[in-house]
């Protein structure tokens, strides 16, 4: 007798929640149709709207290669810093990189390095003191000087890779300090580690203008946002952008 009073229970149960359900769901219908409509009227919109924008589309995220340190970035910046490169924009990105170079201290060495003769090498080998990822230096009859940046995505730092770096612009190049220029590149613009040079030194070296340490969100996304207004080509800019895009993500 109990289980049948259980049964009947469970029977009156499931067919109130049945027509209560089938109450809700007859007071939902029409709000859920209108937000269907709604969302179709605006899918539709979009649709139209991204065949002549196609904000989504990047040539480095097709080709999966926004996240390659020295296959995309590397020679990237590169490209955008020769002034003789087939973006055609001349000394432009190298001088917006010289306006994002705050000193410490009031100081006029970045006037040494503004100059309309220059030479960028990529991956420059050094012997003994290893593989730098951006070298510049002045060409001709220019003061010499040497700005290297060594940059930094995911990789991590290599034995006093900093330190080494320092020694090639003294001890081979034979520059003062007031010629060297070493700029670590970072996402973030973090310090280098105690690894690549040590923290005093690098202090130091900060304090004396001769270190910088830029991020590509704080520092290479602005400069790139500047040069939108200043760049002519069309092609280049488009490029521009797609790689800002790239840049907010890392």
């Amino acid at each position: 007798m109990q289980i049948e009073n259980i049964q009947n229970l469970l029977s009156i149960y499931n067919s109130t929640k049945k027509k209560y359900e089938d109450e809700l769901i007859a007071e939902k219908l029409p709000k859920i149709k209108t937000l269907l409509t709604e969302y179709t009227i605006t899918n539709n919109k979009y649709l139209e709207w991204n065949k002549t924008n196609a904000i989504d589309y990047n040539i480095f995220e097709i080709l999966n290669i926004r996240h390659l340190e020295t296959k995309t970035h590397t020679p990237f910046l590169v490209n955008l810093l020769k002034p003789n490169s087939t973006h055609g924009q001349g000394l432009l990105f190298y001088n917006l990189l010289l306006e994002q170079i705050k000193f410490n201290k009031n100081s006029q060495k970045i006037e040494k390095f503004k100059t309309s003769k220059i030479e960028v090498f990529e991956e420059k080998s050094t012997a003994n003191y290893g593989r730098i990822d951006i070298l510049i230096q002045s060409k001709g009859n220019e003061e010499p000087f040497a700005l290297i940046i060594e940059n930094k995505i995911y990789a991590s730092d290599q034995d006093m890779q900093l330190e080494r770096y320092y020694k090639y612009c003294t001890r081979v190049l034979g520059l003062k300090d007031d010629n060297i220029l070493l700029i670590y590149l970072s996402p973030e613009g973090n310090m280098a580690s105690e690894s690549s040079m040590d923290i005093e030194k690098q202090n130091s070296l900060i304090n004396n203008n001769v270190l910088v340490n830029l991020g590509y969100k704080k520092n290479i996304q602005p400069l790139l946002n500047e040069s939108l207004h200043k760049i002519e080509a069309q092609n280049v800019k488009t490029l521009i952008k797609q790689y800002i895009e790239i840049i907010k993500n890392l």
